[in-house]
């Protein structure tokens, strides 16, 4: 499996670093963690990522923001 870093994933969806980071630590997606402190972001982090900018790009209230990212992390698959 890939593992992205966070300034691919910034560039993959045209967000800086910091906006990545600040989505990891709020929990919207569970990134690996390397000894260094960086994150490591899987395929389907990024579709996570993709899908909560959008979100809030789209103005969301954030509590229908997280129903619809749980509702989408349950139909991910979660071995790949």
């Amino acid at each position: 499996m890939r593992a992205y870093s966070t300034r691919e994933v910034a560039e993959l969806l045209g967000e800086s670093p910091a906006r990545v980071r600040s989505f990891a630590r709020a929990s919207f997606i569970s990134p690996l963690k390397t000894s260094g402190g960086h994150y490591r972001f899987s395929f389907q982090d990024l579709v996570m990522l993709r899908a909560a900018k959008g979100l809030v790009e789209a103005k969301l209230d954030p509590r229908r923001l997280w129903r619809a990212l749980r509702a989408l992390r349950r139909q991910l698959p979660s071995d790949r």
